[in-house]
């Protein structure tokens, strides 16, 4: 195991337990979701839905037609503007929810009311911060989910910060040995008690797993 996705490294009930960055995470757009992303950039493919220009939607010529395209044509709701900066990686944000009762605006679809620093307030593209497209739902996907009509803002800003984790590489997993009595935990010899990846932000979730399963562990 290459060391340098290791983050942590302890004992507990008799076990060695590492704890380590995910290096194959699973795509959470590939998931059933609330929300559906329809993005767009010269370099990454994002989301569950791409598009190469506004003209692409419907004949749109700026982020914001894109957005009331969204609203007419696809009923979407809860439509909330996405951002990304792209500098040594890539972090996707939101921007503030399109009210489902007004139409969008250009100020709201600028790179101006993401959430990352100000470079230009006309849309599209800066330095390093771009409008990149929108996550919505619709009633459809609602009624398919049984999903709480009064928190749809919520469940699609975690839907949006999930998918931050998978591109920014916040994922974690866990490797419980017994370690042989040599005491190195890389030792053919040492027994594997078990493996789990997927456990997205915080690593304390990974570090709480492992802990529960080693407290179960029983030997032969």
């Amino acid at each position: 195991m290459n060391d340098d996705y290791v983050y942590e490294t302890f004992e507990h009930n008799g076990l060695t337990i590492r704890i380590l960055a995910d290096q194959n995470p699973m795509d959470p757009r590939k998931w059933d979701q609330l929300g559906h992303m329809l993005c767009w950039h010269p370099e990454y493919v994002l989301g569950d839905e791409q598009f190469k220009s506004p003209e692409d939607v419907g004949g749109s010529t700026s982020m914001r037609e894109v957005a009331e395209f969204i609203r007419k044509e696809r009923g979407g709701l809860n439509i909330i503007p996405l951002f990304l900066y792209d500098h040594s990686g890539i972090t996707m944000s939101c921007g503030e929810t399109i009210p489902d009762d007004e139409p969008a605006t250009d100020e709201q679809t600028s790179v101006e009311r993401g959430s990352f620093s100000s470079r230009t307030n006309s849309g599209g593209y800066a330095w390093d911060t771009s409008a990149v497209g929108f996550i919505y739902t619709t009633d459809e996907l609602i009624e398919k989910l049984g999903a709480p009509r009064d928190s749809l803002d919520r469940q699609l800003r975690a839907e949006v910060d999930e998918y931050d984790d998978y591109l920014t590489g916040n994922v974690w997993g866990y490797v419980i040995t017994k370690v042989h009595e040599c005491g190195k935990v890389d030792c053919p010899h040492s027994e594997f008690i078990d493996s789990c990846t997927g456990f997205n932000g915080d690593p304390k979730y990974a570090i709480e797993e492992a802990k529960t399963v080693a407290e179960g562990y029983k030997p032969a």
